[in-house]
């Protein structure tokens, strides 16, 4: 025969937030929220891997200011200033007149770049970054 157990009132209350707490606990924690930022004195070395993404990502070469990204968050690539074959389309066909548009974003510390057309990320261990409120 089945023993049953009572409960009192403070039981029942422990109990209840005993679950929720646990409950609590297996939800994922969210990454914080990536934030529009722009390089802070970027040097040589910050400078070279930003061109080496920009390159990478666009699979052609690209000039940029020593000013990228120092005074806006978006650094835009005018599709007139890439080469206009086959082989250097980049990413999606995008070398077809629209301009590509790189994003600087600061997660947990890091600087980050983001092809906005490709939604592709990169890190850029070298430079530093400090937020803004939206583009400026």
């Amino acid at each position: 025969m089945p023993q049953t157990i009572k409960l009192t009132s403070a039981a029942r209350l422990s109990a209840s937030l005993l679950l929720a707490v646990a409950l609590g606990g297996c939800q994922s924690t969210s990454m914080p929220e990536p934030q529009p930022a722009l390089l802070v004195k970027p040097d040589a070395t910050a400078q070279a891997q930003l061109k080496r993404i920009v390159d990478s990502a666009l699979n052609t070469e690209v000039t940029l200011s020593t000013k990228a990204l120092t005074d806006k968050p978006v650094l835009i690539i005018d599709a007139a200033s890439r080469p206009r074959s086959i082989e250097a389309a980049g990413v999606q066909g995008s070398w077809r007149d629209r301009p590509d548009h790189f994003e600087l974003y600061l997660v947990n510390d890091q600087c980050r770049l983001r092809h906005r057309q490709s939604n592709r990320e990169w890190p850029i261990p070298d430079a530093t970054c400090v937020a803004v409120n939206g583009e400026r």
